[in-house]
């Protein structure tokens, strides 16, 4: 299993330059079977590291300004050529947050930047990486990928119709189109309203989802937060204290 980028990319050029002295037993390449030893990989990367892998432009990405930028690994993907399984483990990092980038480390009036505002971690994020992935023919020659991690029900559901070749729209689910909407995300909306469209009140992705991304943790959903209001908690100081719960009554007496 690879947890970064690097990592896997130099265990594949190790393995198509031939070098099994540089390689775990099990990974070194075996010439009379035809294999490279890249057949099964399993990548848990950080958000930022698919990012690059699978080259997700949405705004402000790819980005020297990143802390985790790296230009020799966008498009690693391609690297994923010999491989017939593969494993996509995702975590809930918001590859937005903390990036320190002009207007993207402004704050707002409420002392919020872009990448502090609860995002669509599990949800958008993930589907735009798969979408960039299918967009540049990186995965379509794999027999089996599986999806792992903090992924919302609806792009399992989707995705596992793609990779099988069943999804109803299957030739455009990837298109130029799609990519166009995921870079422009928002602005269609600006636009009805006769706004200007501004990349940083749209990335990253708000969570919209049935199910807040925010309450997916290592596969465990967390139960949901009561709201509270000022009211709410200070409708105690407005009842008289002999009716309170935890007014105890030999205070008063004597």
């Amino acid at each position: 299993m690879f947890s970064e980028a690097t990592p896997f990319v130099m265990t594949h050029l190790a393995c198509l330059m031939q070098q099994p002295s540089r390689l775990p037993l099990v990974m070194q390449p075996c010439s009379s079977l035809n294999l490279t030893g890249l057949e099964k990989i399993e990548l848990k990367l950080p958000t930022d590291g698919f990012f690059l892998l699978f080259k997700v432009s949405a705004p402000p990405f790819p980005t020297p300004n990143h802390c985790y930028y790296d230009e020799t690994l966008i498009g690693a993907g391609a690297y994923l050529a010999h491989t017939r399984k593969l494993t996509l483990d995702f975590t809930s990092m918001n590859p937005w947050y903390n990036l320190g980038l002009g207007p993207w480390s402004e704050e707002d009036d409420g002392g919020m930047r872009p990448g502090d505002r609860a995002t669509c971690t599990s949800g958008l994020v993930i589907d735009w990486i798969l979408t960039y992935a299918w967009h540049y023919n990186y995965l379509q020659h794999i027999h089996s990928v599986e999806l792992r991690g903090d992924i919302q029900d609806w792009v399992k559901e989707k995705w596992h119709r793609v990779f099988a070749g069943t999804h109803p729209d299957q030739d455009n689910v990837a298109s130029r189109q799609c990519i166009h909407q995921i870079e422009h995300h928002g602005e269609p909306e600006s636009v009805a309203m006769g706004e200007r469209w501004i990349p940083t009140q749209h990335y990253p992705p708000a969570c919209r989802c049935e199910l807040n991304c925010s309450r997916l943790r290592r596969g465990i959903v967390e139960p949901e937060m009561p709201s509270t209001t000022w009211e709410d908690d200070t409708q105690d100081d407005l009842r008289p204290l002999d009716t309170l719960p935890w007014h105890n009554q030999m205070d008063t007496d004597g």
